[in-house]
């Protein structure tokens, strides 16, 4: 009985010893397992320290870049993300853009609206980098009129970028010059009257008489015409009234003699102008232009004048608010683009927001549906040319009785008698 109690005493305890050998190999394995992975990761911290300044320079150039890389985009690439998430319309686009309808974009208008693009433009340095392009005066907001401008342009910053500052840093040190002599000064150029268009290029002053003592003859004039000369004289008149309306003012018939078939000096053509520009008025109407033609002599101020149409000032007025010295479109120009439409579907599509009259900037946004479009300055003298009493708005009987008049800017006595026709 002692034996066998021995015995089982024995066997009990080398089944403990061989459990608790068995526990201490597990232990050890997990050791093992436990400083593999805290060496190598003690060895990448000591590669990641080792190598973190190289990847500062050039890895963090590189990360940046995706940041400066933002100022590659075009305009062209712009207005196709507006296109596609806004309206294709770019004024129509300007006032979705403009949130608080003040009539203007302010940068944080432009940021949250170019977010909404497709794709959409997130990061801020590119969006400030639109808007800066977009901003000519650099105002720091963004207007219709500037912002249509802008889109027509090549490229953004195309204002500034082609008229680039020399740097501080390379630009000469002036140099005190002596003081000019003392002068006694000129009097100042006569005023130009009300509604004269001057040239951007003004000739010298003179005295008027002077030099239309020293106008070459009319029929020398003529002689410059080329074939005009021997045609009819409403060819021939045509060739110094560049719109057509019957009408040559002064920089008008400057501009158009300096474009014969032997052209005619800026001296000489105002010479010109003056001898037939008998009730000085500033406008040359044809009626008395056919006199001296059929005459082929100028007519005397003491003549009697032919009766012709009445002149406005109108035109003249419009011309130097737009700051051009010609008309930049005639009335059968505007007529063609039309496409055959009737004036009442033209004033339609024209009137956007159902007013029943048309702004200067519906003028504007319309005129891009023609064919080919109309530049804002040709919106512009449209605009003003169809409005017959000037008062900024153009109305329907308008539009109807100044195309029936054949030529812009009729007076009010014109427009009634076209459409009494």
């Amino acid at each position: 009985m002692r034996c066998a109690a021995e015995s089982r005493r024995l066997v009990e305890s080398n089944a403990a010893n061989v459990g608790r050998k068995v526990d201490i190999d597990k232990i050890d394995n997990f050791s093992e397992v436990t400083l593999g992975l805290g060496a190598t990761f003690l060895m990448t911290l000591v590669i990641w320290l080792f190598l973190l300044p190289f990847f500062d320079v050039a890895g963090m150039s590189w990360i940046k870049s995706w940041e400066s890389s933002s100022d590659h985009i075009t305009l062209a690439q712009f207005k196709t993300r507006m296109a596609a998430s806004l309206s294709p319309d770019p004024l129509t686009a300007f006032e979705e853009m403009d949130r608080d309808q003040d009539g203007k974009i302010v940068q944080p208008e432009f940021l949250f609206a170019v977010k909404k693009f497709r794709p959409p433009i997130n990061g801020t340095a590119l969006g400030k980098y639109c808007f800066e392009g977009l901003d000519e005066d650099g105002n720091g907001y963004l207007v219709a009129q500037e912002f249509l401008r802008a889109l027509n342009h090549p490229s953004f910053f195309y204002t500034t970028t082609t008229t680039t500052p020399t740097p501080p840093e390379t630009m000469p040190v002036p140099v005190p010059s002596p003081p000019p002599p003392v002068v006694a000064p000129a009097p100042p150029p006569p005023a130009a009257p009300q509604g004269t268009v001057m040239l951007r290029t003004p000739p010298p002053q003179w005295k008027a008489e002077a030099v239309a003592g020293n106008a070459m003859s009319m029929q020398d004039f003529m002689s410059r015409m080329g074939s005009a000369n021997n045609g009819a004289p409403e060819e021939a008149f045509k060739l110094v009234d560049l719109d057509g309306d019957q009408f040559a003012a002064r920089a008008e018939f400057i501009n158009g003699a300096g474009h014969l078939q032997q052209p005619v000096t800026t001296q000489e053509a105002d010479a010109i102008f003056q001898k037939l520009d008998i009730n000085k008025d500033h406008v040359l109407e044809y009626q008395v232009f056919l006199n001296a033609f059929n005459q082929r002599a100028y007519v005397q101020p003491g003549s009697p004048q032919p009766q012709g149409l009445p002149w406005s000032p109108a035109k003249q007025s419009a011309l130097g608010e737009i700051g051009v010295s010609t008309p930049p479109i005639t009335l059968a120009e505007f007529t063609s683009r039309m496409f055959a439409v009737k004036p009442e579907g033209v004033f339609e599509a024209l009137d956007t927001d159902k007013d029943r009259e048309i702004s200067e900037l519906e003028m504007i946004r319309g005129g891009q549906a023609f064919a080919p479009p109309l530049t804002e300055v040709e919106a512009k003298y449209v605009h003003k040319g169809l409005d017959i009493n000037q008062d900024s708005r153009i109305v329907m009987p308008e539009l109807v009785d100044t195309l029936k008049f054949g030529h812009f800017f009729p007076t009010v006595a014109q427009a009634e008698a076209a459409h009494n026709r």
